[in-house]
């Protein structure tokens, strides 16, 4: 009796984790991550190629192929088309895992072709299925096939590089992967990135190194940086201390500063409102280490700008901003995060903000804020603005902030076009 209930338990619990790991729920990608699924037992052979697996015995090829094409592309529509999409079916799960298991390469080559005539939705789910289930067999096809289309490209490669990452990444690497992906190797490398560093953090970070640095166009070039995955990484790095810990000593020794001073934003940001103990005390470790990094010169403001501003946004302001200026009182620059974040603080707390400018001693940092500042002030209240302007004492930040505070009034005076 006890056997028979063990079997059933243990054919539940299999049911259960199949299922996950099909949709790419979240707590498959976790299951995933932590190693328990660890890919399919039919691993490429060495056969020509090292990334080569073996096609499953298929359906022999005849007159009526098209047909059989058709008509499997019929069934898998009926059993994950995406009017099944809100639940997950084990039935119909199960049953359409079994017939894409039965296809070799080329008739899935030819099922994919065959659902993408059919399929208008660029983020159907049956098709990032099949490709996945193609790209098993035959990556280098797969891929090849679905270049141009880098989000479904990166998306199913990442599921790849969850059940295998060292064979998905090393394949990307590798001779067999054809020029038709250089285009999106590395939004592939960064999306895989994101979802496989709590199951091997030694490979994902050694992998960030050959991702390129923010190029700061923004949109889908973005996509691509280390900047995108370090962003990512943040979060998982919060919810696990010891995962933090590792993860800040990392990008001390990436030999490029902006890496640090991202993930520290970053976690900053994110930081649970719940935590302002564990919060105030990573920014203590923080503002000490920044004081003795070899950073070069002419980027520590930048890379310190980025840890106040970040401060600032989670309203640590006082503290953060009498450390900045205490280091550059005496600067006329204002590195873009800081102002970004002063400008931000200034929507939420004009009258704190214009609170601590009064309160400040005259010096060119003092000055340089406060001109950069205008602007968003005259978004506001142009009158404000106006009044403000006159606590600037450098004649030439003075003069342009004037200028820039009289072209916005005038502009907004305008009458429509």
């Amino acid at each position: 009796m006890m056997r028979t209930k063990f079997m059933t338990v243990g054919a539940i619990l299999a049911g259960a984790l199949a299922c996950l790991a099909w949709l790419g729920s979240e707590a498959g990608k976790r299951v995933a991550r932590a190693g328990w699924l660890h890919g399919r037992a039919d691993k490429a052979e060495t056969l020509g190629s090292d990334f080569a697996v073996p096609a499953r015995p298929g359906k022999a090829s005849s007159p009526d192929e098209e047909f059989a094409v058709s008509k499997t592309a019929d069934e898998l529509e009926e059993l994950l088309g995406d009017s099944h999409a809100g639940g997950c079916d084990w039935h119909r799960e199960l049953r359409a895992q079994g017939i894409l298991e039965s296809l070799g390469p080329d008739e899935l080559a030819a099922l994919f072709q065959e659902l993408e005539g059919r399929i208008a939705e660029p983020w159907s789910r049956l098709l990032n299925v099949v490709l996945l289930e193609w790209a098993r067999r035959d990556p280098a096809a797969a891929f090849a096939a679905t270049a141009d289309q880098y989000s479904r490209a990166a998306s199913v490669f990442a599921q790849w590089a969850m059940e295998d990452p060292t064979q998905a990444l090393a394949w990307l690497d590798s001779e067999d992967c054809p020029p038709e992906v250089e285009k999106c190797r590395d939004r592939m490398r960064a999306q895989a990135l994101s979802e496989i560093l709590e199951r091997d953090f030694e490979l994902a970070t050694s992998e960030l190194l050959k991702l390129p640095s923010d190029d700061h166009r923004g949109g889908e070039s973005w996509l691509k940086t280390r900047e995108s995955v370090l962003s990512r990484w943040a979060y998982s790095a919060l919810v696990d201390p010891a995962l933090r810990d590792r993860l800040v000593d990392f990008v001390k020794t990436t030999g490029v500063p902006e890496d640090h001073a991202r993930l520290n934003e970053e976690m900053l940001r994110r930081w649970s409102q719940d935590d302002a103990m564990g919060m105030l005390t990573y920014l203590y470790e923080l503002r000490d280490y920044l004081e003795v990094a070899d950073f070069p010169a002419e980027k520590r403001p930048a890379l310190e700008a980025e840890a106040v501003g970040a401060a600032i946004y989670r309203e640590y302001d006082g503290p953060a901003l009498e450390w900045w200026m205490g280091r550059h009182a005496e600067s006329t620059e204002v590195p873009a995060a800081l102002n970004h974040a002063l400008s931000s603080w200034y929507q939420k707390y004009p009258d704190k903000v214009r609170g601590w400018f009064e309160g400040q001693a005259d010096s060119p940092q003092r000055d340089a804020m406060l001109a950069g500042l205008i602007p968003s002030i005259a978004i506001r209240d142009a009158a404000e603005a106006e009044r403000m302007l006159e606590g600037i004492r450098d004649p030439d930040l003075h003069d342009r902030a004037a200028e820039r505070l009289d072209y916005m009034t005038s502009e907004a005076r305008s009458p429509a076009r």
